[in-house]
């Protein structure tokens, strides 16, 4: 009978370990969705000023414009503040696909705003994604997730 405790207790605790730790991994993932929503899209002025000079640049057509070789001093902003937009977007696909994020808690916050900027901005992406110079595989995390989002029906998945 004591040999059983022996065997007992230690597989106790390490049951309770591996539960703590389980619930510790869930609460970083929210915690570092959150996080990074607040600080990086919420709480950003440059993200906020991003975003509006996306929306004049999608609603005008000027998009389009941005992925030729000869650019205005004003286009050649844009263009890197368009990149700016889709890696931070191409990141939080990742970081989800990844685990890092929590897939609910930023789909529940962005998942309109991610799909519309996917759909705004796909011939951009397409364009830089054939011209000779850039990689075809870009921002696929993104299109992928985006597309997986506008898909599902908002299922709370």
């Amino acid at each position: 009978m004591e040999s059983l405790g022996l065997i007992l207790g230690p597989g106790a605790i390490l049951i309770v370990g591996i539960g703590a730790w389980c619930i510790q991994v869930w609460i970083s993932k929210k915690r570092a969705t959150i996080d990074f929503i607040s600080r990086n899209e919420i709480g950003n002025p440059e993200w906020q000023k991003a975003m509006r000079r996306f929306g004049e640049l999608t609603r005008n057509g000027g998009l389009t414009a941005l992925a030729s070789e000869n650019l205005t001093k004003q286009q050649l902003e844009d263009r890197l503040l368009v990149s700016y937009l889709l890696t931070h977007s191409e990141a939080v696909a990742v970081a989800i696909n990844r685990g890092v994020f929590n897939r609910k808690i930023y789909k529940d916050w962005n998942r309109t705003c991610y799909i519309e900027t996917w759909e705004k901005a796909q011939g951009y992406i397409g364009d830089r994604r054939s011209h000779p110079k850039n990689q075809p595989t870009a921002f696929v995390h993104f299109e992928e997730l985006a597309k997986e989002w506008a898909d599902d029906n908002f299922s709370q998945a």
